[in-house]
């Protein structure tokens, strides 16, 4: 009889304080909603913002959920909840479709962000349509020493790229880019690029097969 009475006590106690947890749980959030939320990126759009729900558990989910973004602070003070958002770096901008690529391969739409961010990217991919770029071809154009004189990127063909100088000559890459071909790039561009017959394009489609041309 005694362990009986025990055990419905102890039920009592538990629901009581699963209760509890809820009511300050509610209580908490219901807190939370009325504070003033201030987001410190301004490099992101406020059309992007205001579109973001107010309670801070499904503003977490949400802000997880963007692959673009890779991490975010809250800071919790009194009358104010601070969000600060970090972007994962920017590595191409498609006009023709209003699209920024990113360097973990992430596309999001440029409504997302503020005119000044869009304006720095200086990498323009010029193909009709933006396509998902992986991460590692990302990764491995970015090592070129010369990649910071690079203007445009284009897709050709559904399978390779051309990157384009300012001066408009290009290079033509294959359809595998890896670390050889970087390397080689690495060690002998300078040299091409003052090439009196690097005019208009350089030719590595065929790079696997040690053969490259210049016009």
């Amino acid at each position: 009889m005694i362990f009986k009475i025990l055990k419905i006590f102890n039920y009592i106690i538990l629901v009581s304080v699963i209760i509890l947890f809820i009511f300050l749980y509610m209580i908490n959030n219901d807190y939370n909603k009325s504070k003033k939320i201030t987001f410190l990126n301004l490099s992101i759009a406020e059309t992007f913002y205001a579109k973001l729900p107010k309670d801070l558990s499904l503003l977490k989910a949400n802000l997880n959920n963007m692959t673009f973004i890779n991490q975010f602070s809250i800071d919790i003070r009194k009358d104010e909840i601070f969000i600060n958002i970090l972007l994962h770096v920017p590595f191409a901008f498609n006009d023709n479709d209003n699209t920024v690529i990113f360097q973990n391969g992430t596309l999001a739409k440029s409504i997302f962000f503020d005119k000044a961010f869009i304006s720095k990217i200086k990498l323009k991919d010029i193909s009709p349509s933006t396509v998902q770029i992986s991460k590692s071809f990302i990764s491995l154009l970015s090592q070129l020493n010369i990649f910071q004189a690079l203007r445009e990127i284009e897709l050709i063909d559904n399978r390779r790229y051309n990157v384009y100088f300012m001066d408009g000559r290009k290079i033509m890459l294959p359809k595998i880019v890896n670390a050889k071909l970087i390397n080689f790039l690495n060690d002998n561009l300078d040299v091409m690029i003052n090439d009196q017959n690097f005019l208009n394009y350089l030719d590595l489609r065929n790079f696997a097969t040690n053969s490259i041309r210049m016009k």
